[in-house]
C-alpha cells in the first residue's frame, strides 16, 4: 500500500532497538564504530502488521550533490559520517588510497524519509528516533542516505543481494514478520572534531492493506523500487597525462527485482561529464526471476588523474514517486533507487581484449559424408588497441587449446574431420599484452573415414575389384570368401558374397557385374566365375597369373564375363579371352617370356589391365622386381613394339578408370612410401595422388577410379591388418 517510517513504534519501546558495538577505531582525524544493529518488531504476533523490505537508513550530512538532482545530497567521504567496509577482501593499501576503504557497506542508498525533504513528523516523515544524537536534526543535510536491509533469515554481514537471490530465500518476500528480531552490522566513520559522533535514522518498512480474514499472505507488499544491486564492472579507465587518458565504463548490472522493473537506468561518474541513460529494455541481457541483467556502456570524457573516483547506479520508477495521497510533504519527484560504488582509475593504459569473430565456411551443416576438410575463418577478429593476435583452436570441443590443423592458416585453418563430431568449436583469440577472447560455432559432423578402412581382422585380404555398376568394392581374402563392400554405406562394412578358392589370389568384374576370381599358376580348380549375385558359374581350365576384365564387345563376348588370363607354357605367355558360357569361343596370344624393355617375363607380372573398347587397343601390365617396370602392347598383336615406360619406382599393381586413364600403384624407391601414378593411354603422366602418408601400412593393390574418379588402394599385412583407401580426383597433383 505505502512505504512508512516506523521509528515512531520503536520510540514506543527503546528495546525494541538495541546496539552492540565491537570496536571504535580512532584514526588521527576519524573514529569508526563497528556496530550491530538490532530491530524489534513492535507488535508481536500481530500479523497484519507484519512488516516487508525492512531498511535501517544511517543519515548524516551531505556535503557533495549528484548532477542527476540538485537537491540530492550525498555525504561526502572525506569530511561527513557515511557507511564504509571495514574489512575489503585482497585489497592492498595503494587500493585504499585515498579514502582507507572502498565503499560498499551500504546495501543502498534512499531519498525516503530524509530530514530535510520529509518534514512531517509521522510514519510519512522523518521522526526523531531516541537513539539518534539529541538536536541534530537541522544537520542532517543529506537527502540521499545509506542503509542496511533488514528480514527475517538474513544474517547480520550477509551481502543482501546475494541472500535475496540465492535460492528460495526470496520465496518470504523480504519479511520481517511481527516480533521478530533481525540484526545487521554497519561500519561507520564519523570525521572529528566535526561533526563528531553525531547522526540520525529512519526505519522503512512496506505495508500492505489488511482484508476481512486477517489472512497474513494479503499483507505481503513490496518495494517497487529495486531494495539491492550487483554490478560487474569491466576495468579500462585510465590517466596517463593530460594528453593520454580514456577508456569506456562497461558493467553489468543486476537489480533485485520483485516485480517493477526500473523505466531508467542512469550512470553518474565523475570521469564523465553526462548523466548517461538507458532504456532498459535495449540494454537487457539476462536474468532470473528475482533480478534482471542489464548491459551499460560508454566511452568515459573527463578524466582528469589516476586513482579513485566513484560511480552511481540509478534506477527509475516513471509511474511511482514520493508523494502520498495522505496530506504530508514529500519531494515531488520520480521514485528511484540508488546504489554508490568505488571507481579505480588505472595510471597505464588498460590493454583492452580482442573481439572475437568465427564463421564456419564450409561444409553446409549438418553435414554426412566422406571425411572431410571443415574450413574455419577467425579472420574478422579484431583488437580494439590494435595489437597482433594469435590464434589456437579446439576442434574437438575437449577444453583443450592448441589442436592441430591440415590446411590454412591460424586464422582460416581447414580441419580434417574423420569421424562423427557433433559439438562446439573454438578458437582463442589472444594479443600480444596478456589479453584474450574466445568463440565457438556449432558443427554438426557425420563422417565417414576414407583412409584405412578396417577390412576383416586376422584374414589375408588379396585383391580389390569395383563393381561399376553400383560402385561397390569386391574384396578377395585367403580364406577364398568374397565379401561386398557397398558405397551405400561408404565401404565402412561389409558381407560375404561368394566362396572362390582358398588359393584364388585374384578378382576381377565385368561390365554386368560378373565377376572372377583368379589363382595363382598352381591349380586351374582357382579359377571361377560367378554371376553378381554370387552364384558359381563354373570353373576356368586354365592357369591363371592375373585376372583382368576385357572391355572388348565381341561375338564370344555374349555380354557375360571375359578375362585377360595369362599361364605359362614352356616358353610362352598365352593370353586368353573368355565367354562363361561354355568357355567356348576363347582367342589368345601367344607372347615369348622374356626379361627386359618391351619383354614380358610370367614370373614378374603383377598387375595387367586392358584398355576398354573405346579406349584403342593397348595392354599394360606390371612388373615387379627385378624388372621394375610398366610395360605396353598392342593388344591385338601382342607385339613387343608396343609403348613402354619405366615408373622409376618399385610397380605393384595397374587399373584403368571408365574414362581410360591408368593408375599404377607402387613404392618410392627413395623413401619407400606409397605412391600413386595417373597416366594416359599413351603413357603421359598427369601426376601423383597427395596424402599417401595415410596409407597406415604395405600397398599391395589398387582399382582404378569409379564414376566419381576415385581410386581404390588395398593395403596392409598380417600384422597390423588389412584395409582400403580412397583417393579422391583432387587429391591429384601434377
Amino acid at each position: 500500500m505505502f512505504t512508512a517510517n516506523v521509528v515512531q513504534f520503536v520510540n514506543g519501546n527503546p528495546a525494541n532497538l538495541a546496539f552492540d558495538i565491537f570496536g571504535t577505531p580512532v584514526g588521527p582525524d576519524y573514529v569508526d564504530v563497528d556496530i550491530d544493529v538490532s530491530i524489534t518488531h513492535p507488535f508481536p504476533g500481530i500479523h497484519q502488521y507484519d512488516g516487508y523490505d525492512v531498511r535501517g537508513v544511517f543519515m548524516g550530512s551531505g556535503s557533495e550533490t549528484l548532477s542527476y538532482g540538485s537537491n540530492l545530497d550525498y555525504p561526502s567521504l572525506v569530511t561527513d559520517q557515511h557507511m564504509k567496509d571495514y574489512n575489503p577482501e585482497g585489497l592492498d593499501d595503494e587500493y585504499m588510497d585515498p579514502y582507507d576503504a572502498p565503499v560498499g557497506n551500504p546495501d543502498g542508498y534512499t531519498r525516503w524519509f530524509n530530514a530535510d525533504e520529509f518534514i512531517a513528523p509521522g510514519v510519512l516523515g522523518y521522526l526523531q528516533g531516541k537513539l539518534a544524537t539529541p538536536g541534530y536534526q537541522d544537520k542532517l543535510t543529506a537527502t540521499l542516505n545509506g542503509y542496511k536491509y533488514f528480514c527475517d533469515g538474513l544474517d547480520p554481514e550477509s551481502d543482501a543481494w546475494e541472500w535475496l537471490t540465492d535460492g528460495t530465500n526470496a520465496d518470504g518476500h523480504g519479511l520481517f514478520s511481527a516480533g521478530a528480531t533481525n540484526t545487521r552490522n554497519y561500519y561507520l566513520r564519523f570525521p572529528v572534531p566535526t561533526p563528531g559522533v553525531a547522526y540520525g535514522y529512519a526505519i522503512l518498512a512496506t505495508w500492505g492493506e489488511p482484508t476481512a480474514n486477517d489472512d497474513p499472505a494479503d499483507f505481503v507488499e513490496n518495494a517497487v523500487e529495486a531494495v539491492a544491486l550487483s554490478v560487474d564492472l569491466t576495468d579500462s579507465i585510465y590517466y596517463v597525462s593530460d594528453t593520454d587518458w580514456g577508456g569506456d565504463f562497461i558493467a553489468e548490472i543486476s537489480p533485485f527485482i520483485w516485480e517493477h522493473a526500473p523505466s531508467t537506468i542512469l550512470i553518474e561518474t565523475g570521469v564523465h561529464s553526462a548523466v548517461e541513460s538507458f532504456d532498459p529494455g535495449t540494454v537487457l541481457t539476462g536474468g532470473t526471476d528475482t533480478y534482471s541483467t542489464y548491459h551499460v556502456e560508454f566511452t568515459v570524457d573527463d578524466v582528469t588523474e589516476a586513482g579513485y573516483d566513484e560511480y552511481w547506479v540509478i534506477l527509475e520508477y516513471g509511474e511511482y514517486d514520493y508523494t502520498c495521497d495522505y496530506p504530508a510533504p514529500a519531494p515531488d519527484a520520480t521514485l528511484a533507487a540508488f546504489f554508490r560504488y568505488d571507481l579505480y582509475i588505472s595510471d597505464i593504459p588498460y590493454n583492452k581484449d580482442p573481439v572475437c569473430d568465427l564463421e564456419l565456411v564450409s561444409p553446409t551443416m549438418p553435414y554426412e559424408g566422406w571425411a572431410t576438410l571443415v574450413e574455419f575463418d577467425a579472420s574478422g577478429s579484431t583488437d580494439p588497441d590494435g595489437d597482433p593476435l594469435t590464434f589456437s583452436w579446439d576442434f574437438d570441443g575437449d577444453g583443450t587449446y592448441g589442436d592441430p590443423y591440415e590446411e590454412g592458416t591460424d586464422d582460416n585453418p581447414s580441419k580434417m574431420y574423420d569421424e562423427d563430431y557433433t559439438g562446439p568449436v573454438w578458437v582463442l583469440v589472444e594479443d600480444d599484452k596478456g589479453g584474450e577472447t574466445e568463440c565457438s560455432v556449432e558443427v554438426d559432423i557425420t563422417a565417414y573415414a576414407a583412409k584405412n578402412i578396417p577390412l576383416r581382422s586376422g584374414v589375408i585380404a588379396r585383391d580389390i575389384a569395383i563393381d561399376h555398376a553400383d560402385g561397390d568394392l569386391l574384396i578377395q581374402y585367403s580364406d577364398a570368401q568374397v565379401w561386398r563392400y557397398t558405397e551405400v554405406d561408404y565401404y565402412q562394412t561389409g558381407a560375404m558374397l561368394a566362396t572362390s578358392g582358398t588359393g584364388a589370389h585374384f578378382i576381377d568384374v565385368s561390365p554386368n557385374s560378373y565377376f572372377i576370381c583368379g589363382g595363382n599358376r598352381t591349380s586351374a580348380s582357382y579359377n571361377r566365375s560367378f554371376s553378381p549375385t554370387g552364384s558359381p558359374l563354373g570353373t576356368h581350365s586354365n592357369y591363371t597369373k592375373c585376372v583382368e576384365v576385357a572391355g572388348f564387345t565381341t561375338a564370344s563376348y555374349n555380354n557375360y564375363h571375359c578375362s585377360w588370363t595369362g599361364f605359362f607354357w614352356p616358353d610362352y605367355i598365352w593370353i586368353n579371352r573368355y565367354a562363361p558360357t561354355g568357355y567356348s569361343g576363347g582367342s589368345g596370344y601367344i607372347m615369348t617370356n622374356a626379361t627386359g624393355s618391351t619383354r614380358l617375363h610370367l614370373d614378374y607380372v603383377m598387375g595387367a589391365e586392358m584398355a576398354s573398347s573405346s579406349g584403342g587397343s593397348y595392354c599394360y601390365y606390371v612388373e615387379g622386381a627385378p624388372e621394375n617396370r610398366v610395360e605396353g602392347y598392342i593388344c591385338y598383336s601382342l607385339s613387343s613394339n608396343g609403348i613402354s615406360w619405366a615408373s622409376g619406382n618399385n610397380p605393384l599393381d595397374i587399373s584403368r578408370d571408365n574414362t581410360n586413364y591408368y593408375y599404377v600403384l607402387g613404392t618410392n624407391a627413395s623413401t619407400s612410401d606409397p605412391e600413386i601414378r595417373k597416366f594416359n593411354a599413351t603413357g603421359t603422366s598427369f601426376g601423383t595422388f597427395g596424402d599417401t602418408s595415410s596409407i597406415s601400412s604395405d600397398p599391395l593393390r589398387i582399382e582404378g577410379g569409379d564414376y566419381d574418379g576415385n581410386v581404390f588402394v588395398l593395403h596392409g599385412n598380417s600384422t597390423d591388418g588389412y584395409f582400403v583407401s580412397i583417393f579422391f580426383p583432387d587429391e591429384l597433383t601434377e
